[in-house]
């Protein structure tokens, strides 16, 4: 077999060197495609696959009003500020609280006129009934002398029937007595403890009143939103509300995801840049609607489960939104 000769053809065009620059964006190009591509994977399905879901740092929440209509005349405090159980965070005014404390007190001395009354009927009825007890004894000896006379044929029918007659009637009158002593102590038993029950409860609103002046529940901080002096508050409504005990986060996990979480679990809870570590304290074994701060960017309604999650340490703001992801896994890109 013959050897074919290589040809050389001159073509007059000298070959280019290609630079480093043209790497380097490819290099860039790929990261972008791979990140773009992560950031895609991460959207469909990375809270399925990694711990991660949205939450807000909550306090627990006393809500301060008051059972009457009653006008905000000045509010001690300002919002985030931190008071102890006992002091004065407003003062009101309230005609209902004036007007119930008056029909309190009017009841109350209608009750001790009705006591001093009923008392006074009942010391009374012991010696009464030493009388009634005379006079049956009397009539009943002049019974038995009577009859005694009448079997002897000494006395007519109608003597014997008058000292029957009298004999039923100073027993009747005994008995009598004797049921209204039992009677007029149970009337002084239950007006007293009426009117014992009735001052606790003046005592109580008096307390709750206190002259108008409001006072905090509990040791704790005061949320925002606080009255402006002139506003009215109406029963069942909040004035004040006073943040109470430690941080916490109140998370949303999705549901039907490919890993499970349980009490305990060591987590990472995101705010911005900053990373505080926690724990998970309880998993509900229900779901809710997110928050509507919590919403993704189209809005759209969901449904999550609900986890409380405690800090170790330090804890960011109240009210802050996170993010909540495994403490193992919590610097993945995913």
């Amino acid at each position: 077999m013959k050897r074919l000769r290589r040809l050389s053809f001159d073509s007059g065009i000298e070959n280019e060197v290609r630079g480093s620059g043209r790497r380097w964006t490819r290099i860039i190009y790929l990261t972008c495609l791979g990140l773009f591509a992560l950031a895609l994977l991460r959207l469909l399905v990375g809270d399925y696959v990694v711990l991660r879901g949205d939450g807000i740092v909550l306090r627990d929440r006393i809500d301060v009003g008051v059972e009457y209509n009653a006008t905000i005349q000045a509010v001690f405090v300002d919002e985030g500020q931190e008071v102890e159980r006992g002091d004065p965070i407003f003062a009101l005014r309230s005609l209902d609280a004036r007007r119930t404390l008056a029909t309190l007190r009017r009841d109350e001395a209608e009750l001790e006129a009705d006591l001093y009354t009923a008392r006074a009927e009942y010391t009374s009825l012991p010696r009464l009934i030493q009388l009634a007890e005379s006079r049956y004894s009397v009539a009943e000896a002049r019974l038995r002398q009577v009859r005694d006379l009448e079997s002897r044929n000494l006395v007519s029918s109608a003597e014997l029937g008058q000292a029957i007659d009298a004999e039923f009637k100073a027993k009747l009158e005994l008995e009598e007595l004797n049921a209204a002593l039992v009677k007029s102590g149970a009337l002084v038993d239950g007006l007293s403890d009426t009117l014992q029950r009735l001052r606790g409860v003046i005592h109580g609103f008096e307390n709750d009143y206190d002259g108008g002046t409001v006072k905090s529940p509990v040791t704790g901080q005061v949320a925002p939103d606080l009255p402006y002096p002139g506003a009215v508050i109406e029963p069942g409504d909040t004035a004040i509300s006073i943040l109470s005990g430690a941080p916490y986060v109140l998370g949303y996990i999705p549901t039907g995801t490919l890993y499970s979480i349980d009490q305990g679990d060591a987590v990472i809870v995101f705010a911005g840049a900053d990373a505080y570590r926690g724990r998970i304290e309880r998993v509900s074994n229900y779901a809710r609607s997110v928050p509507q701060e919590l919403l993704d960017t189209l809005g759209r309604p969901e449904r999550r489960r609900v986890v409380r999650v405690v800090f170790d340490g330090e804890a960011p703001p109240v009210f802050s939104t996170v993010t909540v992801r495994h403490a193992a896994l919590a610097w993945l890109p995913l």
